[in-house]
């Protein structure tokens, strides 16, 4: 169970850093329209904070943690890093 919340704290931390990043990198360049930045931090508070806190309320009900969950977990995060990798990239250029 620390583990996934851990890893909700840490997909917080993302989330405001790509919000932070957002707002000051488009402030500095004097862009003013829609970019695929803005999506980062949503992406990392729903699908990352939000969906292991889910997880922390569902293990606490249910213990329904082997060690399958472990890979499937570990998919999911390199899936959602690659995609606001991705959005990141895509916002800069």
């Amino acid at each position: 169970m620390k583990q996934y919340c851990n890893l909700a704290l840490f997909s917080a931390i993302l989330a405001m850093a790509g919000g932070v990043f957002y707002r000051e990198f488009t402030k500095f360049q004097g862009f003013t329209g829609r970019t695929q930045l803005a999506f980062v931090h949503t992406h990392y508070f729903l699908l990352g904070m939000v969906f292991f806190l889910l997880l922390l309320l569902l293990e606490k009900m249910f213990s329904f943690t082997q060690k399958r969950t472990k890979y499937v977990l570990c998919t999911y995060q390199i899936g959602l890093h690659i995609a606001c990798i991705a959005m990141v990239v895509r916002g800069i250029t």
